[in-house]
């Protein structure tokens, strides 16, 4: 028997020895009982949208119609008194009314051009994402152009679009064209977008965090939001009006 404090000499042994090769046990499996598996919280389900007859709207819209009949039937009054005159008041009526009604027909019409804009800008898009899908390089080109066409005019665009035009015809590939465009064009426009969208914040809490009234921080918010999209829509090609906001909003 050998002697335990007495140092191991030297061994020599071959790399290749099985008996020097560590074999892994085999994981044993666990089953785990019934009492052993782990409870799974069910959720309630979700409540049921809401069917019927919506009152709340009803009567909303029966009182929008009875303020918009009153006022429609006091400027039809006034106007009828004041045009039956034909002293100084008779004329100066006149003149106001025309002043208004020139007035209603420049925000209508700039209100239609601005939500036409809108839904062009939108059928772009989705041409865009259709060509993309179906990988048609030239139909991705003709709808790029039509694009960078309603940036025409705006000198702060001017250097982005030369960029992509620079490059525009290295491009052979489906998709590279547009993440050219990405790059080149609509980054620049990106960065400006947070900047906007941080300013809008940075009002929206400095005003709610000292205003007294709920009511003046619900107000400025509507507001600012209102404000902000148009900014939004307006850097990236659209010139939308209130109802063309309200439509994004």
């Amino acid at each position: 028997m050998s002697d335990p404090t007495r140092p191991r000499g030297p061994r020599v042994f071959e790399p290749d020895d099985p008996s020097l090769l560590r074999v892994p046990e085999p994981a044993k499996e666990t089953v785990l009982g019934a009492e052993d598996m782990p409870e799974v919280e069910v959720g309630a389900p979700a409540p049921a949208p809401r069917t019927g007859i919506r009152w709340g709207a009803i009567l909303g819209s029966a009182l929008l119609g009875l303020a918009a009949l009153a006022f429609s039937l006091w400027l039809t009054q006034l106007a009828t008194e004041t045009l039956a005159r034909n002293d100084i008041i008779g004329w100066i009526a006149v003149f106001l009314v025309a002043v208004a009604g020139l007035a209603a027909s420049a925000i209508v019409l700039r209100e239609t051009v601005g939500i036409m804009r809108l839904n062009r800008l939108g059928r772009i898009r989705r041409s865009l994402e259709d060509a993309l899908d179906a990988r048609d390089a030239a139909r991705e080109k003709s709808v790029l152009r039509q694009l960078l066409s309603t940036f025409s005019g705006r000198d702060d665009m001017k250097w982005s679009i030369a960029r992509f035009r620079e490059h525009e015809s290295d491009v052979r590939d489906p998709g590279d064209l547009a993440r050219l465009a990405d790059r080149e064009v609509f980054a620049p426009l990106d960065r400006r977008a947070k900047r906007i969208v941080l300013s809008s914040a940075k009002r929206v809490s400095v005003v709610t965090a000292i205003s007294p009234l709920p009511i003046v921080d619900v107000v400025f918010v509507l507001i600012e939001n209102l404000k902000m999209l148009r900014s939004l829509a307006t850097l990236y090609g659209g010139r939308p009006g209130l109802m063309a906001a309200l439509k994004l909003g």
